[in-house]
This record gives C-alpha cells, structure tokens and sequence, in this order.
C-alpha cells in the first residue's frame, strides 16, 4: 500500500528547529494538493532530552541520545512494515559522542521490531548542500553554539572536503552562545528572534564576512530562523534545516524533491 518511505522528525531540539524542519519538507515537496504529502511523525519531547551543549562541555552527565531514542522507541511501536527515514535537526546533537549512541540505539530497536531505518547525518547533508548552492566558496564561516564549536565536528568535514573554517572570535562566542540560549533575549527561550537577538546576530555574521567568509554556516538551527535571507552581505547563508529537509524529501520520494530556487545558489 505504501511505495514510500516515512518520514520521522526527531525533534525537542529545539522545539521549534523541529516545525521549521517540518515546514521546509512540505514546501520542498512536489505535491499536487494535501494527499500528495508524504506520510510524516514530528516526535518532540523536549523535556525528556538533555541539552546538547551542556553534556559536550561536561556539565550534564546524561547524553541526549539517550532521550531522543526513548521518544523514538515510542514512534517505532506505533508504526508496521515501513520503512523509514529519520532525521534530528540539532547541530550540536550531532557531535559523535551524542549522534554515534543514538544511531546504534535507533538502528537496534528498529531491527528488533523489523523496520528498515535510514538516520540521515544533518552535517554530512549540509556540506553537500554548501557545495551545491556555493561550489567555489573554500573559506567558510561557521556560526554555531559553543559545544557544536568545542565538538570540532564541522571543522573535521571542512577540512577534509578542502576547506577553510572561520568561527567568530573566542571572546565573541559567548555573545553568539547568549543570542541562542539567553533565558530572556535568546532564541530557545522567545521561541521566536527578538530584535537584540537578529542584531546581535547581524554583527557576529559580518565579522565573518570581514574575515573573508564566501558563505556562512547557520550551524544551529535556531539561527536560520533569526537570519531569514537566502545571503547576507552578498554570500550565502548556508541553512542545515533546508538541506536535511530536502535530503529526507530524496529518500523517501526522490521524484517528489522540487527543484532548489535559483535565489538561493551564490
């Protein structure tokens, strides 16, 4: 009955990257009205996983594979002779000491329960993306958290595909770490960009391109949704959220993928 995949969203993570992630998916989905869709489980369980950050830097004992996969083993009872493409969209979850556990988790119980699963990596996803809207771009700027920075994971996948990494300046890291996890001005806890937030982010994106940045990295998926613009200061703005929606759309529906928008290639 079902020729494709389905499509689960491991979300909670923040809340918010997970309906931005589902979004993305419908408007990069060759439909042709509402059952044209493809078939989707968006799982957020937010209070049941532990912060990303806060275990890389040693000051959460809990790793948040551990949650994700709780909320997963929740999903993959519920669902019978599908197959099935998960993606998380979290940078920082993504570091191999919290995306390695998950993934041999996932990929356990889905056998124990006779699912085929495909766990997508977002970071793999977003550098093949980079180099398909900026192929020239060598020198890269990358703004993300301080544990996706500590982890290092973006600078191992730049350098071996030839390119450059540029972060913002140590002492300026904190203030970038603050427009995302801030508890009354940063993103995860408005749900939405305030104003000091998009300023601030504004300015930490320009140095970049004062560095010499040929394109910038959102690597949080907060910040695509405070930096909306396809560039900015005339070089792109890489979007992971966008290239791991569009990466399930290929796996699960390759010929439902729609074609990328010129806008957004350098």
């Amino acid at each position: 009955m079902h020729h494709e995949k389905l499509l689960i969203i491991g979300g909670g993570v923040g809340p918010m990257a997970g309906v931005a992630l589902h979004a993305a998916i419908i408007e990069n989905t060759l439909a042709g009205g509402d059952r044209g869709h493809l078939d989707l489980i968006h799982l957020s369980l937010s209070a049941g996983i532990s912060d990303r950050t806060e275990f890389l830097l040693g000051r959460d004992a809990e790793n948040p594979a551990a949650g994700m996969a709780a909320g997963l083993a929740l999903v993959l009872a519920g669902i019978s002779g599908r197959e099935a493409v998960i993606g998380v969209p979290c940078n920082t979850f993504h570091a191999p000491e919290i995306f390695g556990p998950f993934v041999q988790e996932a990929l356990r119980m889905g056998a124990a329960a006779g699912l085929k699963l495909t766990i997508l990596d977002m970071l793999d996803e977003t550098l093949g993306f980079l180099a398909s809207i900026a192929p020239d771009a060598i020198r890269i700027g990358l703004m993300t958290t301080t544990g996706t920075r500590r982890s290092g994971v973006y600078d191992r996948l730049l350098t071996k595909a030839g390119m450059v990494p540029l972060y913002v300046a140590e002492e300026e890291q904190d203030l970038l770490h603050a427009a995302i996890y801030d508890p009354v001005w940063g993103i995860k806890a408005s749900g939405r960009p305030l104003a000091k937030a998009v300023e601030v982010l504004r300015g930490l994106a320009l140095r970049l391109a004062e560095k010499g940045a040929q394109a910038i990295v959102l690597g949080c998926t907060e910040l695509p949704l405070a930096l909306t613009e396809k560039h900015i200061y005339a070089i792109p703005l890489v979007d992971p959220v966008l290239a791991l929606a569009r990466a399930l759309i290929r796996e699960a529906a390759p010929a439902k993928l729609a074609p990328l928008s010129p806008a957004i290639r350098a």
